[in-house]
């Protein structure tokens, strides 16, 4: 299901919408349209003012239409953390339309090849969907995979939260493990240890070899991985974790947590709560002053 379609769902009006925030809009615009009305009677002739007065519907249905455009729940929102230029965004959106460097949940085996060709991949994976998408073939992939993990000696089946960064015409990959397959090609069950694991050595890797700037990444451990969270639990534990990282030491300018209108709707995720969340933590993280010595540093 498209971004689109999912504005128009029972689901996205009853989770999404806010009697508070309509309540505080309410009070916020006639507040505005008050204090407007008072600066400009003394400068209005006494009968506009009168005027106004008698008209005074036409205001509380401008009010009414401000409030309730100002209450329409959203798909998206970012925030910056406090003192910094840092931001983190969620977005309920089909993944390879958000801009950035991708994050790509991937196997331990290195498998890339999809159901269709004899494979163990599915097409509706996000796996499956880049290789549609950004290679003409799966030999191409392969190939990028296989020179990876050969130039930095890795051997397979590759360890969780193990990075493999794949370039291609200009877009960045990050292909992180998450999951193993058993002999049959079917994904072995993953734990919510596996995806700390992920999420910390995914940090670590962009930190130390990523591209520096925005960041896209899915729920993950969410499908396949089979994880037994909540998409909300699983947001929230990829909120953490990319805040005590990032206050440590910055790596990119922005983190996008990518929510597909699918899971939104199928699996009842709460954006409001998403939304507080973030926010609570862009408000009260303090980030490291890398330019003061560390204690046990030389200066």
């Amino acid at each position: 299901m498209t971004r689109l379609k999912s504005l128009f769902t029972g689901h996205f009006w009853v989770s999404c919408f806010s009697i508070k925030k309509l309540i505080s809009s309410v009070l916020i615009v006639y507040g505005g349209l008050w204090t407007f009305l008072e600066l400009t009677s003394f400068f209005l002739p006494k009968n506009y003012n009168e005027c106004i007065k008698e008209k005074w519907y036409y205001f509380a249905l401008l009010g009414i239409i401000v409030s309730l455009i100002r209450s329409i729940p959203r798909l998206s929102a970012k925030y910056k953390f406090d003192n910094t230029d840092v931001e983190i965004e969620y977005s309920v959106k089909d993944i390879f339309k958000l801009s950035g460097n991708h994050v790509i949940p991937f196997n331990a085996q290195a498998e890339v090849k999809t159901e269709d060709i004899g494979g163990p991949i599915s097409k509706k994976s996000i796996q499956g969907q880049l290789l549609k998408k950004f290679y003409n073939e799966v030999a191409h992939l392969e190939s990028d995979i296989t020179t990876q993990v050969t130039s930095r000696g890795l051997a397979k089946p590759l360890g969780i939260g193990e990075v493999l960064k794949i370039q291609t015409n200009g877009n960045t990959f990050y292909f992180t493990v998450l999951t193993s397959l058993n002999g049959s090609g079917n994904v072995v069950r993953t734990n919510f240890d596996d995806v700390q694991v992920f999420l910390n050595k995914l940090w670590q890797f962009i930190s130390e070899h990523g591209q520096y700037g925005e960041i896209v990444i899915p729920i993950i451990g969410s499908g396949l991985g089979r994880v037994n969270k909540t998409r909300n639990e699983l947001a929230r534990e990829i909120v953490k974790s990319f805040t005590a990282s990032i206050s440590e030491k910055k790596f990119c300018e922005k983190l996008t947590i990518c929510i597909s209108p699918n899971d939104f709707l199928k699996h009842k995720v709460d954006l409001n709560e998403i939304d507080e969340f973030i926010k609570y933590h862009c408000k009260f993280t303090e980030f490291a002053d890398n330019s003061e010595p560390r204690v046990g540093t030389s200066i």
